[in-house]
């Protein structure tokens, strides 16, 4: 996957390919909204690995999914959790954020937020498909 910059791949679950699935959508979704895809990290599409390092240098490919991986673009700057670190209740972008994911049926609950103070720069990682 050229010029990707980041890979999430799932943990290996008994439920990973469906969990695969509530989070690959969400991102068609929200790029599919002018204002949406503006806050979220660029996604590059479904991939499959071979091979799994960790950082000693050891195989983990058992732990993981390998057909349940998406490429999606690496931010960086300040980060937090929506809900979690009480950035939703600080920042009146990240409320219209929070109303027109969910408008779309996405659930944020557990989504991280880069450049949070920035209502122009912020963007979201971690959604998926529900009305949470």
């Amino acid at each position: 996957m050229q010029g990707v910059q980041s890979v999430r791949c799932n943990r290996l679950t008994g439920a990973s390919q469906d969990l695969f699935e509530s989070e690959c959508e969400p991102y068609n979704r929200a790029a599919a909204d002018a204002w949406l895809g503006h806050h979220i990290a660029a996604f590059y599409g479904c991939c499959v690995f071979e091979v799994i390092i960790d950082s000693q240098g050891n195989s983990v490919r058992h732990e993981y999914a390998l057909g349940c991986a998406y490429g999606i673009e690496l931010l960086v700057g300040s980060e937090g959790k929506l809900y979690a670190d009480g950035l939703l209740q600080t920042f009146a972008h990240l409320q219209e954020a929070r109303r027109r994911f969910l408008a779309q049926s996405i659930d944020v609950r557990d989504s991280s937020v880069f450049h949070y103070e920035d209502a122009e720069r912020f963007k979201l990682i971690d959604f998926r498909l529900g009305e949470a």
